[in-house]
């Protein structure tokens, strides 16, 4: 019984490569790297609120950081065959907002992280090919849909020290989920058969995610513009 399970296997395999290699198929690997815009709208309104109330309107913290764009890395694993390829993505975006006193008197801070670890699957489409006299590929442009999904968790800390007293700390994490889309565009120069360097822009759709743990129960919204460059090997 176990050997004719271990044929089985063999025989999918083989018949697997045969296909492949009919179809001139490839597996390729990516990774990237570039900046992305964010849309933390309601993030900001709560770091607003929050600066504008007791204790952070009385002693005057200042608005050090908000929840700006920021630099993001991405990678992927797909499969291509002729103009076609499929496959997987993963991105790591992050950004935070932070609030600020530290005068003779004492000091406040208030500070959230936000990470957003993003797996989707992709399909992208090589519409135009420019091959040399020789048949060899130079460059490509190409169009790609990506629906996902993005765990959002959101590190929340403060303190407020007066005269070297801890009044008040805060030490929290949450997490919660969100669905996107990635809509991008690019244009991929073909270094060699097997390397392949890459420039894309696209958006990135978001339904945001609702964070109730936090002041004013504010939405994560990770939508925005997305650019990327970065390096691809197929196999």
């Amino acid at each position: 019984m176990l050997k004719l399970r271990i044929m089985k296997k063999i025989v999918l395999l083989s018949v697997l490569i045969v296909i492949c290699s009919t179809l001139k198929a490839q597996l390729t690997v990516g990774y990237s790297f570039g900046y992305a815009t964010y849309n933390m709208g309601e993030m900001k309104d709560m770091l607003n609120s929050i600066q504008t109330t007791p204790p952070a309107s009385t002693i005057g913290a200042k608005n050090m950081d908000d929840f700006p764009g920021n630099i993001y890395n991405s990678i992927n694993v797909g499969y291509r065959i002729a103009k076609h390829e499929f496959g997987i993505k993963g991105e790591y975006h992050t950004t935070g907002g932070k609030l600020s006193k530290i005068d003779y008197s004492g000091s406040y801070e208030m500070k959230f992280i936000l990470n957003g670890y993003k797996g989707s699957f992709y399909y992208r489409n090589y519409f135009y090919t420019f091959t040399s006299n020789k048949g060899k590929e130079l460059f490509s442009l190409f169009g790609e849909i990506a629906p996902g999904v993005t765990f959002s968790q959101v590190k929340h800390t403060g303190y407020l020290i007066v005269e070297e007293n801890t009044l008040d700390s805060e030490d929290d994490k949450f997490n919660a989920n969100g669905i996107s889309v990635l809509l991008q565009a690019g244009f991929k120069y073909h270094l060699t058969s097997n390397i392949g360097l890459q420039v894309v822009l696209g958006y990135d759709i978001s339904s945001g995610s609702e964070f109730k743990e936090l002041p004013y129960s504010p939405n994560i919204n990770w939508s925005g513009v997305r650019l990327n460059g970065g390096i691809t090997y197929s196999f």
